[in-house]
């Protein structure tokens, strides 16, 4: 006579939870992975919005206007200075184009706050190091990828980076 067993095994209570764990780590691991992606993603749309509006402010300047050297706060004294120079000796030395970006003493630095309040530019989430003279703009903190940290769209391959305009 067979038995009628009725119920689920151990066994396959234990080979059912398994699967599941490696279904729930691979979509996490997914996930993580487009998170990091976007954070890189949107960190050079911005990089990329402040240097169209240094660019304009550029424009501005030759033309006599110094709003944009009036706003932003001088490096020396913002409590700053180290990451600054960081970010700037990263960018001079990983510079692709071969731009001339200058010496740190040309750079204000700009937090999220005077950059919505002072230039009314909305957005933008990280704070910059720029020089108005030579139109470089420099991301404070960096955003990483791939082991390597990215200060400027200088130092990204295939990044417009200060194109200038001939008439």
């Amino acid at each position: 006579m067979l038995k009628n067993n009725k119920g689920v095994t151990l066994i396959i209570l234990v080979i059912t939870v398994i699967i599941l764990m490696i279904l729930a780590s691979i979509t996490t691991y997914s996930g993580l992975k487009t998170a990091r992606e976007s954070r890189y993603y949107n960190a050079i749309a911005q990089m990329k919005v402040m240097q169209a509006e240094v660019n304009e402010y550029y424009e501005e300047y030759k033309n006599g206007d110094t709003y944009f050297l009036d706003q932003g706060k001088n490096i020396e004294g913002s409590g700053k200075e180290t990451q600054a120079v960081k970010a700037y000796n990263s960018t001079k030395n990983n510079n692709l184009n071969g731009t001339d970006i200058g010496s740190i003493t040309g750079y204000k630095y700009y937090d999220q706050d005077s950059i919505k309040n002072d230039l009314d530019i909305d957005g933008i989430d990280y704070d910059f190091i720029i020089n108005l003279d030579t139109r470089t703009v420099i991301l404070l903190d960096g955003i990483q990828r791939d082991e390597k940290i990215y200060y400027s769209l200088c130092e990204i391959e295939g990044e417009q980076y200060n194109v200038d305009y001939v008439e």
